[in-house]
This record gives C-alpha cells, sequence and structure tokens, in this order.
C-alpha cells in the first residue's frame, strides 16, 4: 500500500487484505491508478458473508476500464454468473496450467517469515518482507519484476 501512490501497473492480492486496506479509516491503498488487478483465492471472498458489501465496495474502488482476473481453484456457477454480469468483459478460464510458471521466466521464493508473529508487532512482518524484498532487488537487479 505504501509503494502504490503513484499507480500500480499490476496489482495481486486476496480479496479479504485488499477489502482491508480499501475499507479502512481513513483507506490504506486506492486503485484509482490500477491498470491491472488479480484476485487471488477469489472464493475467499464469495465465501464470505459479508460477501455483497466486499464486493460493493470493490466494485466501487476499481476503476473503469481495469482488466481484472480472479484466480481460485474453485469458483461456484452462480458467482461466474454475476461477475460475468457485472463485469461482462469477464473471460473464464480453467486449467492445469494456470499456475504453472511460464517459459523465460524466472522464479525465486523469498523465506521472509519471522517465525512465530506476536500479538502488537505492528509493522514488524511488513518490514521484514520489505528489506528480503529490498535485499534481493539490490543483489540481482532485473528490468522487470512481478512480486506476489
Amino acid at each position: 500500500a505504501r509503494c502504490a501512490d503513484k499507480g500500480l501497473e499490476l496489482l495481486i492480492c486476496t480479496p479479504g487484505r485488499l477489502a482491508a486496506h480499501i475499507l479502512a479509516e481513513p483507506p490504506s491503498l486506492s486503485l484509482g491508478l490500477c491498470s491491472r488487478l488479480v484476485l487471488d483465492e477469489a472464493d475467499l471472498l464469495f465465501d464470505d458473508p459479508d460477501f455483497e458489501q466486499t464486493w460493493a465496495a470493490l466494485r466501487e474502488a476499481m476503476p473503469d476500464g481495469v482488466a481484472s482476473a480472479f484466480v481460485t481453484a474453485t469458483l461456484p456457477e452462480w458467482v461466474i454468473t454475476k461477475v460475468q454480469r457485472e463485469l461482462p468483459l469477464t473471460k473464464v478460464v480453467k486449467g492445469n496450467a494456470l499456475h504453472r510458471t511460464a517459459a523465460g521466466v524466472r522464479e525465486k521464493l523469498i523465506d521472509c517469515s519471522a517465525g512465530e508473529r506476536k500479538r502488537g508487532d505492528g509493522d514488524a512482518g511488513f518490514e521484514l518482507k520489505a528489506t528480503a524484498l529490498m535485499h534481493e532487488l539490490r543483489s540481482e537487479p532485473a528490468k522487470r519484476t512481478l512480486i506476489f
């Protein structure tokens, strides 16, 4: 959220985390300049007891013309129908290859776990992840990077 002030070409997140940022007072993230949005584990959004409220907040936050993708292992037909009604350009893509790394793309897992988390650690998790990420970006510069 801290790095999104100038806009994002691509945002990949879970619906719950995105909703938490959008519904915070004040909101800690704006999608106003986002051009591509990928909601991972999208089935969690639709299992949410506050589905209608959360979905409305996400839809309102999404700018016109944003390309969006919903990624999940399972998605009920009623959800597909609802999403396609509200986002008519939505296409359903299914297949085993969706979670494979594409040819020519190098994937690297950065372990930034801190062991057991403690209540009240505030931004400690963020700081740990940011430090690990900056170390990797400095040690292996790349022309284009996808952080997930």
